[in-house]
């Protein structure tokens, strides 16, 4: 019972973040970092290498990709918002890079 109970108050939670609220870094912190920061978890790239990726290629992972069911929680926008703060670069300024 009290399990049910902390699942559903964590799922009403994260429902009730807005993308205004959300907050991708602290996401990505108590969501993500359990795998993408250990070495003991070797296909998962570090935050170190999922920086130097496209926003695109973030986004595509946890839209479409092998992050799809870790990230079935976020909203498109949350995803979004997660891409770029893990790139730190906006959707779309990788394909018109500034010249």
């Amino acid at each position: 019972m009290i399990r049910w109970v902390l699942v559903l108050a964590a799922a009403s939670a994260l429902a009730a973040q807005t993308p205004e609220t959300f907050s991708p870094a602290a996401y990505f912190r108590d969501h993500c970092l359990t795998c993408h920061g250990s070495a003991a978890v070797p296909r998962a790239p570090s935050p170190v290498a999922l920086s130097s990726l496209t926003p695109e290629a973030v986004y595509a992972a946890i839209s479409a990709g092998s992050m799809k069911p870790m990230a079935a929680n976020l909203t498109d926008a949350q995803r979004i918002a997660l891409a770029e703060t893990l790139t730190k670069q906006k959707l779309g300024d990788a394909a018109h890079p500034d010249v």
